[in-house]
């Protein structure tokens, strides 16, 4: 098929495309509503038993056994938060396949997707979504600048821009916990230490309640890290090849599909990012992306 560019701008923007994106949008919303959750009861929640613990005299003290029944619990909630977020991004992830595998055309893999998801729970998601959300944000999905690309060229832009977007993005909400967790426990060791708390009973008064909070920031890290090196290893990837083509050239499509796999599978393990993380960080940051593809066309063209 021939201009590529322009059936990628105008399909992203169709009603089906529209109704894909506004349902796999929702079900991340969701998921960050379950991650939410996870944080209340692993974050402000042993904070405030810490910062309370030091204060209660030696009677009042003998209810800490609750603030560890408490750690116990929550952390059990953990797990179960963690699963239903997995099975959202799930099929989040296999809508968002539907939606690229259309606009951008490149075959659907059943190896790694048996089956399409339903229409019928698409359209359920996508009602969910226009009650209390505006479409507008949904248009324009991929950059306009691959508009007079031709070839599956266009196809390998956008699933660069995939890409470097969720690596910038990933970088920053990085740093950020990091940051977070250790002004927490910095807050945490001033507050014992203007209490008079020996070191052991810093452990089981202070350090221990706390232990979900640290075990959160410390899985955030982790699996955001690991989503990271792993986004980098395919940048390079499509950086590479593209490196060796021209704007009127063809990439191989199971060189595409390879990609596109990944992807899919970038998306399914990567951790959810809070709402607040994701509009607070991609300040800019699609601004930075066109002007990212508009280069790369230019330097294509040459």
């Amino acid at each position: 098929m021939s201009e590529i560019g322009k059936h990628i701008i105008q399909e992203q923007d169709s009603e089906p495309s529209i109704k894909y994106l506004a349902a796999q949008k929702q079900l991340y919303i969701n998921g960050k509503t379950t991650f939410a959750f996870q944080v209340l009861i692993a974050v402000p929640i042993p904070i405030l038993i810490s910062i309370v613990t030091p204060l209660l005299g030696k009677e009042e003290q003998r209810i800490v056994w609750i603030f560890v029944l408490y750690s116990i619990i929550a952390t059990f909630l953990e797990f179960f938060c963690e699963d239903r977020a997995m099975k959202l991004k799930k099929l989040a992830a296999s809508i968002q396949e539907k939606f690229d595998t259309s606009v951008l055309l490149i075959d659907w893999n059943k190896t790694l997707i048996s089956s399409k998801p339903d229409d019928g729970i698409i359209l359920r998601f996508y009602n969910k979504y226009i009650k209390k959300n505006k479409l507008d944000k949904l248009y324009g999905w991929y950059s306009n600048e691959v508009l007079p690309v031709n070839t599956n060229i266009a196809t390998l832009l956008c699933q660069r821009t995939n890409c470097s977007y969720d690596f910038t993005l990933r970088q920053r909400y990085t740093n950020t916990i990091l940051l977070l967790a250790a002004a927490t426990f910095l807050i945490l060791l001033i507050i014992a230490g203007q209490n008079g708390l020996t070191v052991p009973n810093f452990i089981s008064t202070v350090l221990f309640p706390s232990l979900p909070v640290f075990v959160l920031a410390y899985k955030q890290i982790s699996t955001n890290k690991e989503a990271i090196e792993n986004l980098k290893e395919l940048k390079d990837l499509i950086e590479g090849r593209l490196e060796t083509v021209r704007i009127n050239d063809q990439v191989e499509p199971h060189l595409i599909r390879q990609i596109q796999d990944k992807i899919y599978l970038k998306r399914i393990n990567s951790p959810l990012l809070p709402e607040w993380a994701y509009n607070f960080l991609k300040q800019n940051l699609e601004d930075e992306m066109h002007f990212s593809v508009k280069e790369k066309v230019k330097e294509l063209t040459k």
